[in-house]
């Protein structure tokens, strides 16, 4: 059976490649289609999702920052304000965010964790 020059392969093979890769972006077409509605989904609620894919449940300003979407400014004045519960180990140090107590204060629902 005749090769085909640029990829020395046989047009039944050819074929088979062609089907193969189809079927991958049919795939993978798929699993984008689910990925968008789900994010679509996140973003029209107005809420994070549940926990953050890095599996933290205690995060630093810059990390809740990101996940919430909100500047670390914003977080850290909702801190002071007692808006956000936060726990500060030493006086002007570093503040850790527990995930449920920020997707609380997102959600502008009471903190499960302090009432």
């Amino acid at each position: 059976m005749a090769r085909h020059d640029d990829f020395n392969l046989t047009v039944p093979e050819l074929r088979a490649l062609r089907d193969a890769a189809t079927a991958a972006l049919i795939a993978i077409d798929a699993r984008l289609i689910d990925v968008e509605r789900r994010l679509a989904a996140i973003e029209s609620s107005g809420r994070p999702e549940p926990r953050p894919s890095n599996g933290l449940i205690w995060m630093n300003t810059a990390q809740a920052s990101k996940f919430v979407g909100k500047h670390p400014t914003t977080l850290l004045k909702a801190l002071e304000a007692g808006e956000l519960h936060g726990h500060q180990p030493v006086p002007r140090g570093r503040w850790a965010i527990h995930v449920d107590c920020l997707d609380a204060w997102v959600r502008h629902e009471p903190c499960p964790r302090h009432g």
